[in-house]
């Protein structure tokens, strides 16, 4: 299949990426817009901008900075600056293309290349101001086109993101091939925690693969979202250092992907219905709150959000266990620094 031939339509799983993608580029330009005078986004595979008739990232990029560029708390300095590439001459040529029929604000540089990614990302790396907030969205069509070291350069640079797209299942299939070679088996030995071996699914092959990163990158508030359609399973990968961009990706997750969805059962603590993932996270905070082990507040803040609490369950959390005398004040100043997370991002 040419990579053009593959953004003539819009499959199932497209449409959730983008609109995980869509969902979270908004809220980190509003957060972004306010904060920093300077915001890079790189789309490094980004195909012709649309798929069939929906739009693809790079067009919803531009669709979102000009509307936010209406708001009037935006800085008067702040500027955007896009880098757009992608290897495939007519992706690139359908990408200009459709970019000519929008107006563009003129705070927003947009640079366009039609060369390989190891060739490019350096280059777009340099343009990046250190004081300046960066978003990159990897996309790769291959999951061997990328390497953890790259991942490593790219995330090195102060404020930086990345969203990073995996094709899980095909990576999976090959786990336990003993006879793996190439670029598929330096990705098995370099993104996952043991390499060629016998996982118990692709989930727990997930797991493995953000435990590495996590180890790699030294962060861990790595987003995993399963992106699930009949026996296609691919995966999207937060990968940030921000406690607030954490607690956004967790509140999409709950929304949009596949295992955060299908988690619909319901049982009672104390009499309160509540999703059997909120009653586990109760259970989670009480061994906290009870350890011998002396946990600070915002390291509780930290696991909570590593769990993957959103802000529904973080009410229905902070709500039970307050009624509850002896973790009523506790809990009042684990909330109180919850919401500090606001104020620090």
């Amino acid at each position: 299949m040419s990579a053009l031939l593959f953004f003539k339509k819009q499959s199932k799983l497209t449409a959730i990426k983008t609109t995980i993608f869509e969902e979270y580029i908004t809220s980190y330009l509003i957060r972004k817009a306010t904060s920093f005078q300077e915001c890079n986004i790189a789309d490094l595979f980004c195909g012709s901008g649309k798929n069939g008739n929906k739009l693809g990232s790079p067009l919803i990029i531009v669709n979102i900075i000009k509307k936010l560029f209406q708001f009037k708390y935006i800085c008067d300095n702040f500027k955007v600056n896009l880098f757009f590439n992608d290897i495939d001459e007519e992706n690139i040529k359908y990408l200009n293309k459709n970019l000519s029929t929008l107006t563009i604000n003129k705070k927003v540089n947009i640079q366009i290349f039609n060369d390989d990614f190891y060739k490019i990302y350096p280059q777009v790396l340099s343009k990046m101001g250190k004081n300046s907030c960066k978003f990159f969205l990897l996309d790769p069509f291959g999951y061997t086109d990328i390497t953890i070291e790259d991942l490593q350069k790219i995330f090195s640079l102060p404020n930086t993101e990345i969203l990073f797209f995996i094709p899980i299942f095909y990576a999976y299939r090959f786990a336990n091939y003993q006879k793996a070679t190439g670029k598929v088996k330096d990705f098995l030995k370099t993104y996952t925690t043991k390499g060629i071996f016998s996982y118990k699914n692709v989930y727990t092959f997930s797991k493995s693969i953000i435990s590495k990163i996590s180890n790699l990158l030294e962060t861990k508030y790595i987003r995993e979202f399963i992106l699930k359609d009949k026996s296609q399973i691919n995966a999207l990968f937060l990968i940030t250092k921000d406690k607030k961009s954490m607690l956004i990706a967790n509140n999409i997750f709950w929304q949009y992907s596949f295992n955060g969805k299908n988690i619909s059962s319901f049982i009672k603590i104390n009499n309160l219905n509540i999703t059997s993932k909120t009653a586990y996270l109760i259970l989670y905070i009480k061994k906290q709150l009870l350890s011998t082990k002396r946990n600070f507040n915002r390291e509780i803040v930290k696991n909570i959000l590593l769990k993957g609490v959103c802000e529904k369950q973080a009410q229905i959390i902070f709500l039970k266990l307050r009624q509850i005398p002896r973790y009523k004040n506790f809990i009042g100043r684990i909330r109180k620094s919850w919401y500090n997370i606001y104020k620090y991002s």
